[in-house]
């Protein structure tokens, strides 16, 4: 399944996983064996938000739903007087993720 992809699509993620994307599960059970899928997750300083941007538009979009997100989170009231540092995002949690997660 991992192979379906585009051979480009896997190089940029797994060039990115090897800087500054890491591979998450959401569930790790007592036994520390995670359950489902994993997921590809990304964060970058504010100086690198276009070249954040331009990775999800042209490779992770089509895992994501959640779009880029800025940290802290100035419209929560509790950031409201912060300055953002920071952007990231998330993929779906898909078998892709797993694959390579276990490669």
């Amino acid at each position: 399944m991992l192979y379906t992809k585009p051979k480009e699509t896997l190089h940029i993620i797994t060039g990115n996983m090897l800087g500054d994307g890491s591979i998450q599960y959401n569930n790790i059970s007592i036994i520390r064996k995670p359950k489902g899928n994993a997921k590809y997750g990304m964060t970058m300083d504010t100086y690198s938000l276009n070249y954040l941007n331009h990775l999800y538009e042209n490779v992770y979009g089509q895992f994501s739903l959640s779009g880029i997100y800025p940290y802290p989170n100035t419209k929560l009231p509790q950031h409201s007087n912060k300055t953002v540092t920071q952007y990231n995002f998330s993929t779906r949690s898909l078998p892709l993720f797993t694959e390579l997660h276990n490669i």
